[in-house]
């Protein structure tokens, strides 16, 4: 497929999933509360620096409470997640996470210097009793302290504690949280030395909001490639999760009643978006089977299902009655549809919000414009590539990149951009399905399976290995069958564009008699697949449809030569004249029918096999007809000839006088029109008997 690209599909999780059949286990969460039993205490002292590095509003959101994460729902969205578009891959379209949901969800400033330096490590503990006033005694660790050290050495601030200590305490705080909260590893236990090195200066000004999705994207796309039963997912899990609270139905947990909120006499202490959420029910559930449960839930999305600007739409946006809003979030709106490299030390990720326009409410492009996410910058680690220290120099393209773009975003504030289309959506999420795997569960069916079946009945269907699978025990999932069904349509629309594609002749009623074949069989093995066990065929005896193609209703089959149609040769002006005067009567008592609501396909009693008798279908009228041509049920055919001679339908509108001038010329044109019309009909038929 176009957007798949074979360097990560071949160990992607989705793929081994829906291709080789594999079963999986959730991933492990690697993103911690911000406390733990040893809840370091927050003083009001710290405020001041922490409100000058920028990190106020996510210090005070995460440090208050973190809501129970679901690791089922988590896993099975990473599982379409796809490094080469920095996307989830869904049924109803891409989706991720933008700058958008970083700013109304953690409130991280975007405009600032990347996060971006040395992290060599030699002399680290120096380092740190400059900046914290202690390092651990430990030979042999790492670069970094033990979260317990922390805890309990910087639990509580000194009250007597001069200036100089007060900030080593809050350096040692905001190190602590974000540790475990923004930028959490699979080391699980230890806090990195890096992430207090970013502290080193309360006024750098760093765009934190780009760091953490630069780490978020970097930890989506390690993990959608493990397939070890422990294998895990860090970074900023409240982020993702809250992100997929908002917009998508999966995962959704019950929201309990939340507690006052105390911004402290502080616009910048007020909450974000996710204090929506603030508490909510634990998960609870087997995790196996809450796992197969979500996947089964992903497949069966479709976009009316998705809420897709969560957060408001134009004026209304970021309208909240329940309580005031952070002013962060919505600060740096006109940041948020920057295309730009996010940088967070060594990971460099793309930022591609033109694939999911439709998330701002805005028209999405078909294809989207195409950004290549490089293997290169994916394949760069810090802990495999330990020589490369110096990520200012080795990255310096990037930085540059970012700067001018970021100097663009803040000169261009004008939204030109055209509004949401769903015309233009709709194009693309078929463009999008014919170019990507958006379904991990597997069809419950295949094709072969059910055409083999050309009456199947109850021991058939039963029969299939999907429904085997079911009677001995397995979960019932009906994202597979719906899969099915959904593939079984997209291939009968084709089938049907196929067969009118073809101009009338004996070519096309050929095309049009195997396509009610297979439409017949097709259909059967539907129902009997979704269940239905009370519809009878109904097809009259003499229908085209229940025919070969050259074989009469009389019994004798007729020899047809190509090219050559089996309509009657010498046909006279008075004959043709009569059989289109017929051919259009009938096509009026028929549109009258519909009208009136007496010829409709929907299945009522009469169609039951225990039907009364006189509510049984009756056989079709007999309108003196040639016997190969019935018209009980009109077919794509007949429905095109119609439209041809619908002028001649028409009644001539009664008219005033004073009006027969203005009406003139449009009744000479329609009756030109039905003239035409007439005379083509009529030297197409002459022609037919001519060739035979």
């Amino acid at each position: 497929m176009a957007l798949l690209e074979a360097h990560y599909d071949q160990n992607h999780r989705g793929r081994l999933m829906a291709e080789d059949k594999k079963v999986f286990t959730p991933l492990r969460l690697r993103s911690h509360e911000a406390h733990d039993e040893e809840k370091m205490e927050y003083d009001d002292r710290y405020t001041e620096y922490i409100e000058r590095i920028g990190l106020l509003p996510f210090i005070t959101l995460v440090t208050r409470s973190t809501p129970a994460m679901n690791p089922c729902a988590i896993t099975t969205l990473v599982d379409r997640w796809r490094p080469e578009t920095h996307t989830f891959h869904l049924g109803c379209g891409e989706m991720t996470v933008t700058l958008q949901d970083v700013s109304m969800i953690l409130a991280l400033p975007i405009s600032g210097a990347p996060l971006c330096f040395s992290t060599n490590s030699k002399g680290w503990r120096d380092s740190m009793r400059s900046l914290i006033g202690c390092a651990p005694l430990v030979k042999d660790m790492p670069a970094g302290a033990p979260y317990t050290w922390i805890s309990l050495r910087y639990k509580r601030c000194p009250e007597l504690a001069t200036k100089e200590v007060v900030q080593q305490y809050a350096r040692a705080y905001v190190w602590y949280v974000i540790s475990r909260t923004l930028f959490a590893d699979s080391g699980g236990r230890n806090a990195p030395w890096m992430w207090l090195k970013a502290l080193t200066s309360w006024d750098s000004k760093i765009s934190w909001g780009t760091a953490a999705l630069a780490y978020l994207y970097r930890q989506l796309d390690e993990a959608c490639r493990r397939s070890d039963p422990q294998a895990c997912i860090g970074g900023p899990l409240l982020l993702l999760s809250v992100w997929m609270w908002t917009r998508l139905p999966v995962g959704r947990p019950d929201v309990l009643p939340y507690d006052d909120w105390d911004e402290y006499g502080m616009r910048q202490c007020r909450p974000t978006w996710a204090f929506f959420y603030d508490k909510v029910e634990p998960y609870v559930g087997k995790t196996k089977t809450m796992y197969k449960y979500y996947s089964n839930e992903f497949d069966s999305l479709t976009p009316g299902m998705v809420n897709w600007e969560p957060y408001g739409k134009a004026e209304n946006f970021a309208r909240i009655d329940e309580f005031d809003l952070n002013p962060q979030c919505t600060a740096e709106a006109h940041l948020w549809r920057m295309q730009c490299p996010l940088i967070c030390l060594y990971a460099v990720e793309y930022h591609l919000p033109q694939r999911v326009m439709t998330q701002f409410g805005l028209f999405q492009e078909t294809p989207p414009e195409w950004k290549d996410t490089s293997i290169d910058l994916h394949r760069l680690d810090r802990m495999q590539q330990k020589t490369i220290t110096n990520w200012v120099d080795h990255h310096s393209k990037y930085i540059t990149e970012w700067w001018e773009v970021l100097r663009k975003a803040e000169k261009t504030r004008d939204d030109t951009t055209r509004r949401f289309d769903s015309d233009a959506f709709d194009y693309y999420v078929a463009w999008l399905k014919e170019n990507t795997r958006c379904e991990v569960n597997a069809p419950a069916f295949t094709q072969q399976e059910t055409l083999e079946l050309p009456n199947p009945g109850f021991d058939d269907i039963a029969n299939l290995q999907y429904n085997r699978l079911i009677r001995d025990g397995r979960p019932v999932e009906l994202a597979p069958v719906l899969r099915f069904v959904r593939e079984e349509l997209v291939r009968h629309n084709a089938d049907v564009v196929e067969a009118l594609a073809l101009p009338p002749g004996r070519r096309s009623d050929k095309a049009l008699a195997r396509f009610a074949k297979t439409s017949i069989a097709r259909v059967r093995s539907l129902v009997a697949v979704l269940g239905c066990r009370s519809m009878v065929d109904t097809m009259p005896s003499g229908s085209r449809s229940n025919l070969a193609y050259g074989e009469s209703t009389s019994g004798q089959n007729v020899e047809l030569e190509d090219g050559i149609d089996e309509d009657p040769v010498d046909v006279p002006e008075e004959e043709l004249e009569a059989e289109v005067d017929d051919f259009l009567g009938r096509a009026e008592y028929a549109m009258e029918r519909e009208v009136d609501g007496q010829d409709h396909d929907e299945i009522s009693t009469s169609h039951l096999e225990d039907a009364p008798e006189p509510t049984r279908p009756t056989q079709p009228r007999d309108f003196g007809l040639k016997p190969r041509r019935p018209y009980e049920r009109w077919t794509p055919e007949q429905k095109t000839r119609y439209q041809r001679l619908r002028p001649r339908l028409r009644r001539p509108a009664v008219i005033e006088e004073d009006e027969e001038d203005e009406h003139a010329a449009r009744r000479r044109k329609n009756e030109q029109r039905s003239k035409a019309n007439h005379e083509r009909l009529s030297r197409n038929v002459r022609a037919k008997g001519q060739k035979k």
